[in-house]
């Protein structure tokens, strides 16, 4: 029986894909998974729930198998905004 991972997936809301998307297997909460995110970005990214519009990036937590090369099936999908680092 194959092992199953989460697996988060960073997609950027505006701009091409390509070149901002990130991923990260094994991250065993949405905020461990930000918070390997952020050495990429120069600002802090935290979960919000985008009533006002604000989200600059959309979190995708997966259940993957371990050694497939396709992401998995949607588990649950998060609202991420963009805040200055203090």
């Amino acid at each position: 029986m194959p092992h199953n991972i989460h697996w988060y997936t960073l997609i950027r809301l505006d701009g091409p894909p390509e070149e901002n998307d990130k991923s990260m297997p094994g991250a065993k909460s949405p905020e461990e998974a930000l918070f390997y995110f952020e050495r990429d970005f120069p600002f802090h990214l935290e979960l919000c729930t985008n009533d006002d519009g604000t989200a600059v990036f959309l979190l995708e937590k997966r259940l993957r198998s371990c050694g497939a090369s396709q992401p998995g099936e949607l588990v649950e999908s998060f609202s991420v905004c963009g805040k200055e680092k203090a």
